[in-house]
């Protein structure tokens, strides 16, 4: 290459600008242009002098005609041949300088090189020599806002300069200067137009006629004079050959992005912490929701697969062998055992039966004492704890019942014994100790038939109580008015009682149970008239005491104001001494001993009291070694942990009513019977297992529940609050998501918005449209990265505080939360904020995919253009 060579050369170009009039920019131009040239293109505003130069830098594209350069046609080169094309041969030096302002004067200049394979030691030299010649070497670590005007031109003529292009296009470079600066920069481009194509676009006659080799004047898109000055000799024509765009090294894509991400540190931290808010802030809706109904089922899981059921046999006929009722027993333990291998049952010692002389009895209450275990439900535990799942439900400070004389029981058992309400006040109770029955079994004669002797007697008009079959009855009779005594007996020493038994005797007082008498004073002085009259009967309390045992007390009602008090139990007394008493096996609560209650399981529902069976079977004694005791099933508890409703509740029903609802030939002679009070609180549905009114051939004598408690969770309020919380929340989660989406869109536009002039600086040095893209959706991705860091930080804060918050709230210390008549069961961390990870996941997805879509829309859409129009609109 050397000096006269031609480089350019147009031959009839034309550029039309269409619309709704069009207008010729340039008009079937033919020229060429030679190396060594400094041309000065002249004219008035609107001539075609800018379209010209633009054209020859390929930042636009000619309407017709051929554009060559050194021989090759590169008029319709497609943009990546152009962007090698003015990487390598052409420099550009603009009136408004385009300087990327976040860039110091080395970086700026650095640009140029970039694109193409300079070694690093050599870039370096070069940019720092074409600086110390452009004379800015003491301010090139300076920003393009601490420059003048002219220093910033002299910044762009470098940038041109330093690829040592074979082209120099200018266009104004000295329009925004004054004379004395535009005359500095003017003699740069001179004295670098030696080996070198110079065109420059200038509105000043007197620097074009001072300095240009060559004067070209456009007067409305045609050469209105070519005035050649120092003509050069043509020499030999160089053939271009295309050359390969060069991609930008990863290495200076990340720095220059690098670079414009520390240029707006303040501004991007606060777009990528308000992404995060709205993420965070949507994950953690999201992750609520699904902790308050997962904690809701959960907490009703947990009380479903602890449900289970007690139940004891008797002889149907009071009395049987005991080497039958072993073999029956043994062969219902075989059925229930086989039925279900799911199912769990826990055998320990039956109050209700007992061996004497090799035969199995009925027992009876003897009346006296309160019965704890007989009044709320009753559960034993095996010895190995670890096999259930009441430690979910403890509340803080519980514990399962390990140790001696250590029971377990409901919250509802604390709420119905103790007649405690809140939360913190149900969990005072843990180390409470409290008063258990030890059973005492006896023999003892009873008194058969008495009511069946009342029934079948009558009071004559002179008061005299004859049996209906006496032949001595005249007309007259009247039945005999009385009721049973429904007061149980204990009630008599009310002092003495428990908060709770004054409570349940007082129920009966109230009209509630019995409607004989209206106080406990009225209930005392009845009983004390009773005594008094069995007394003078008798002589001493021996009479009383044998009504009593054989549940014979009676309330005597008046009849024609005659009370026949005296005259139906003298009746009765001489009823025993022409019957002979029978042997009955009584239990006696009279001694009692003090346990301490470890642990209480968080269940509103049920009043239950759970206890080691080796511990329950310790509380039964006898001082007659000739009574043995016999076992009973107290738990049988289906132990399926994930099976959902349906599989619990149905393979429970139908594994026990399996057995249970067997015809009488299976275990004929013996009955079935529920030793579970059905609760007067229980807040949940229950299901039947088995009736004895319903179904024939039972050997049933109690009707049989099984409790839904997923059942009751559907139907209870509180479900429909929870509905409500979710739609809120789920309300929340969407909203933030669309708002989100639209942030990203936002952030998108302002990082577009904030780049086209480096866009357009990136085109004129030969940046390729994929680099630019790349560059721009880098930027877009470290913010979205950082507001990722930034929400999986807010996440956690903000899962921390929404737990503490809630602990807090509630009060609660354990994985069971109440609040409003709701509890929630968390899981192992306590956490009442389920995270999706999933659901982060897919919106990570959805976000990085909608920003790889619009980055790419709202680039392509600025990069597919003509370079040119770019810098217009920065312009």
């Amino acid at each position: 290459m050397s000096r006269g060579d031609v480089i350019l050369r147009l031959v009839e170009l034309s550029k039309v600008f269409r619309g709704e009039k069009n207008v010729t920019a340039l008009n079937n131009i033919s020229t060429s242009f030679k190396r060594g040239e400094f041309v000065a293109v002249v004219g008035r505003s609107g001539s075609g002098k800018s379209t010209l130069i633009n054209i020859l830098g390929g930042l636009d594209r000619p309407t017709s005609g051929d554009y060559f350069c050194e021989g090759n046609n590169v008029s319709r080169l497609n943009e990546g041949h152009w962007d090698a094309l003015r990487n390598k041969k052409i420099g550009f030096v603009f009136q408004n300088y385009f300087l990327i302002e976040y860039l110091t004067v080395y970086q700026n200049v650095e640009i140029a090189l970039q694109f193409q394979n300079v070694p690093k030691t050599m870039k370096d030299a070069k940019i720092r020599d074409i600086i110390d010649k452009v004379g800015l070497k003491k301010h090139i670590h300076k920003r393009p806002s601490q420059l003048s005007g002219g220093q910033r031109q002299r910044v762009a003529i470098a940038r041109a300069l330093v690829k040592d292009p074979d082209i120099i296009l200018a266009d104004e470079p000295t329009g925004a200067l004054d004379y004395k600066t535009a005359d500095e920069v003017i003699k740069i481009l001179k004295g670098e137009s030696e080996d070198r194509l110079v065109v420059m676009v200038t509105h000043d006659r007197s620097i074009a006629n001072k300095y240009a080799n060559r004067i070209i004047e456009i007067e409305n898109g045609d050469f209105k004079h070519d005035l050649v000055k120092e003509e050069i000799e043509q020499t030999y024509q160089n053939v271009f050959r295309k050359i390969k765009p060069v991609s930008l090294k990863k290495r200076d894509k990340f720095k220059m992005t690098f670079n414009k991400l520390k240029s707006s540190l303040i501004r991007n931290f606060f777009i990528a912490f308000s992404l995060a808010l709205a993420f965070s802030f949507s994950i953690i809706f999201n992750g609520m929701d699904r902790g308050i109904n997962d904690g809701y089922e959960n907490y009703y899981d947990a009380l479903e697969n602890t449900d289970s059921n007690s139940f004891t046999v008797v002889t149907e006929e009071g009395m049987i062998e005991q080497s039958e009722f072993q073999a029956l027993l043994s062969r219902m333990n075989n059925k229930l055992t086989t039925s279900n291998e799911e199912l769990s049952i826990v055998v320990g010692n039956s109050a209700d039966v007992i061996v004497y002389n090799d035969m199995v009895y009925n027992t009876k209450n003897d009346f006296s004492d309160p019965d704890l275990f007989a009044d709320h439900k009753l559960r034993l535990l095996e010895s190995n704890l670890r096999d259930y799942e009441y430690d979910k439900l403890l509340l803080g400070g519980s514990s399962l019942p390990k140790g001696s004389n250590a029971i377990m029981v409901t919250s509802q058992f604390i709420k119905t014994y103790y007649g405690a309400m809140s939360k913190a006040e149900i969990k005072s109770y843990v180390g409470n100790e409290i008063s258990v029955p030890r059973y005492t079994f006896t023999k003892q004669p009873s008194l058969p038939l008495v009511k069946q002797l009342l029934n079948n007697s009558v009071v004559t008009s002179d008061g005299v109580i004859l049996f209906k079959d006496d032949p001595s009855i005249q007309e007259n009779t009247h039945d005999i008015r009385y009721m049973e005594i429904k007061v149980p007996n204990y009630c008599y020493s009310q002092e003495e009682l428990t908060d709770f038994y004054k409570g349940e005797c007082n129920t009966y007082f109230s009209n509630d149970l019995d409607d004989s008498f209206a106080t406990y004073e009225d209930y005392k002085a009845y009983i004390d008239k009773l005594k008094n009259v069995t007394g003078s009967i008798s002589g001493d309390d021996t009479y009383y005491n044998l009504l009593k045992r054989s549940n014979a007390l009676y309330y005597i009602d008046d009849y024609n104001n005659s009370t026949y008090l005296t005259d139906v139990y003298e009746y009765i007394y001489q009823y025993t001494q022409k019957t002979d008493l029978i042997d009955a096996f009584y239990k006696d609560m009279n001694q009692r001993t003090t346990f301490r209650i470890v642990g209480i399981v968080d269940n509103l529902h049920e009043s239950i009291i759970y206890m080691p069976k080796d511990q329950y079977n310790g509380l039964f004694q006898t001082e007659d070694t000739s009574l043995e005791f016999v076992s009973s099933f107290h738990t049988v508890h289906y132990k399926g942990t994930d099976h959902d409703e349906v599989e619990q509740t149905e393979d429970y029903k139908q594994s026990i009513f399996y057995i249970l609802s067997g015809s009488s030939y299976l275990l004929e002679g013996l009955k079935v019977t529920n030793t579970d009070p059905l609760s007067k609180t229980n807040l949940c549905n229950q299901d039947v297992i088995a009736d004895a009114k319903t179904k024939e051939e039972t050997i049933l004598d109690s009707v049989f529940y099984v409790n839904n408690y997923k059942g009751c969770m559907e139907e209870k309020r509180a479900s429909s609050y929870l509905d409500m919380l979710n739609l809120l929340f789920s309300s929340f989660f969407n909203i933030l998501m669309v708002a989100a989406i639209l942030f990203y869109s936002m952030l998108i536009k302002v990082i577009f918005k904030a780049r086209i002039n480096e866009i357009g600086v990136l085109r004129s040095v030969g940046s390729t449209i994929k680099d630019i893209k790349r560059l721009f959706f880098y930027e877009v991705l470290y913010i979205f990265l950082l507001a990722s860091i930034l929400s999986l930080l807010l996440i956690v804060v903000l899962k921390y505080g929404a737990d503490y918050w809630f602990m807090t709230l509630t009060n609660s210390d354990s994985r069971v939360i109440s609040y409003a008549n709701v509890s929630l069961l968390l899981g192992n961390n306590h956490s009442i904020v389920n995270i999706s990870y999933i659901n982060l996941l897919v919106q990570i997805i959805i976000v990085i995919a909608l920003i790889m879509y619009l980055s790419n829309k709202n680039v392509s859409k600025v990069v597919n253009t003509n370079p040119i129009d770019i810098l217009r609109e920065v312009v």
